[in-house]
């Protein structure tokens, strides 16, 4: 018994005598192969070498897929927080707007000089192209209300150009008509306008304007596109 030989070919040759001590002359011959196990076998090697260079280009890959993602990532997370910053600071400056925009609007103290009245204000927006107006000139007290086109900043800086047109066709002009009024007022707000604009085809404010005269209780109305809603009882 020959164990643990390794693999191989090999020839076994058998010397052998009789009882006389009679030796052969030739020996005799058996030849046979050890053939390795699997895992010694060149196409094992070749298999563990191709496995080799798939993890390694595997490893590579993901590798440099991971440094893409985490460059991107990290490109979307710079960009994100500049958006962020830059929304806060368009933010910020709506907000303060809006603060402009409501310190103009009438005073709780004039709205209270009104019987019976009430302001229902709930802008779409931060700031709104919606606003309302009220003025006393002698015996009048003239009220406005006026929706602009279009919603935030758009609206917004409408509403300033119509609250200032206002102040300067009633209190400055000292006209107490609505309609002279808002004659007057469209006149301006077309004159704001270069004359080669298009916007002013687009660009608007329809308003409503009321002014009531105190001392004979009477009420005088004008509307452009905005109606009078007269409830009785």
């Amino acid at each position: 018994v020959y164990s643990n030989l390794p693999f191989g070919s090999y020839n076994f040759q058998v010397v052998s005598s009789n009882d006389e001590g009679i030796w052969n002359k030739e020996s005799v011959k058996f030849s046979f192969t050890i053939t390795p196990p699997f895992w010694r076998t060149w196409w094992f090697y070749s298999l563990c070498a191709l496995a080799a260079l798939f993890v390694a280009i595997s490893y590579y890959q993901i590798r440099t897929s991971n440094i893409k993602i985490r460059k991107r990532n990290e490109k979307i997370k710079r960009q994100n927080a500049i958006i962020e910053e830059k929304n806060v600071e368009i933010l910020d400056s709506i907000t303060y707007a809006k603060r402009i925009q409501e310190a103009i609007l009438p005073s709780d103290i004039m709205l209270n000089e009104l019987p019976d009245s009430f302001v229902y204000y709930k802008p779409k927006d931060i700031v709104s192209g919606d606003f309302y107006w009220i003025s006393k000139r002698k015996s009048y007290t003239i009220i406005a209300v006026g929706d602009c086109t279009g919603h935030g900043v758009p609206g917004g800086f409408m509403s300033m150009l119509g609250h200032n047109v206002l102040n300067q066709v009633v209190n400055d002009d000292e006209t107490t008509s609505p309609a002279q009024a808002l004659t007057a007022i469209n006149q301006k707000v077309l004159n704001t306008y270069r004359k080669d604009d298009d916007r002013q085809q687009i660009d608007g404010m329809d308003i409503a304007m009321c002014a009531i005269n105190r001392s004979k209780m009477e009420l005088t109305f004008s509307g452009a596109l905005r109606p009078l809603w007269l409830i009785r009882g």
